[in-house]
């Protein structure tokens, strides 16, 4: 597999596919299978990240959809909950897995944030996130801004500018990194005030994914187990 220099520059990557099946592999020596797990997957709504959504399928079987525009977890306590109560109990304990992801493209020039799509040529990715750092550098961005009809745009907005620095410029990549920030904070935070001290284990993978002409990558950046309340780190 060849990757990118320019994606190479920016990320430690390998094949997605190849990273959601070694976790699986990983997560077997530990009791979890896909007949007694639920997955559940952050990502950006965008139909490039669907290849995720099915890699997962093949090792744990239908995800439930934390989706949302950039990767951001706006399902909120009641969602999160509500998958809790989806996962199958066995011996009295529930096990889930976890994904929080934000995703980038490389086009066939080697152009990080673009990438090529059917019948459309090429476009940015994350649009979501290209669309928020458009509105950056034309200072045009209220974080207090409440739009009843672009809730998800609202939150993304306002979650990445409360980690931005008073007159910072990031590019695309540092604004990815700062969105998977975000998401991978949410979801932990999630987690505490949802399992906490109910009888369940739980793998947590944070990471980008990253779509070039013919394949797609996964830069990861955090993989743990945290069984009976102890955590322990993954090497995948």
């Amino acid at each position: 597999m060849s990757i990118p220099p320019q994606v190479k520059q920016h990320y430690s990557a390998r094949a997605m596919l190849d990273v959601v099946h070694r976790h699986y592999n990983v997560l077997m020596r530990y009791g979890f299978t896909g007949d007694n797990t639920l997955a559940c997957v952050g990502a950006c709504r965008d139909e490039l990240t669907r290849p995720l959504f099915r890699s997962v399928q093949q090792c744990w079987g239908e995800a439930f959809n934390f989706a949302s525009l950039g990767g951001m977890l706006t399902l909120g306590k009641t969602g999160f909950a509500a998958a809790t109560h989806h996962a199958p109990v066995e011996r009295g304990r529930t096990r889930f897995v976890f994904y929080a992801t934000v995703h980038i493209g490389c086009d066939e020039k080697g152009v990080m944030g673009q990438v090529a799509r059917s019948g459309r040529g090429t476009t940015a990715a994350c649009g979501a996130l290209a669309g928020l750092l458009q509105s950056l550098q034309e200072g045009s961005v209220d974080p207090n801004e409440d739009d009843p009809d672009d809730i998800e745009r609202v939150t993304l907005a306002r979650r990445i500018c409360e980690r931005l620095e008073e007159g910072a410029k990031p590019d695309l990549v540092q604004l990815t990194r700062l969105a998977l920030e975000v998401a991978s904070g949410d979801l932990k935070r999630l987690i505490a005030c949802t399992l906490e001290g109910e009888p369940s284990d739980y793998s947590v993978v944070t990471g980008t994914l990253i779509h070039t002409i013919d394949q797609q990558l996964f830069a990861l950046e955090e993989c743990y187990v945290v069984c009976d309340g102890k955590q322990e780190d993954l090497e995948l």
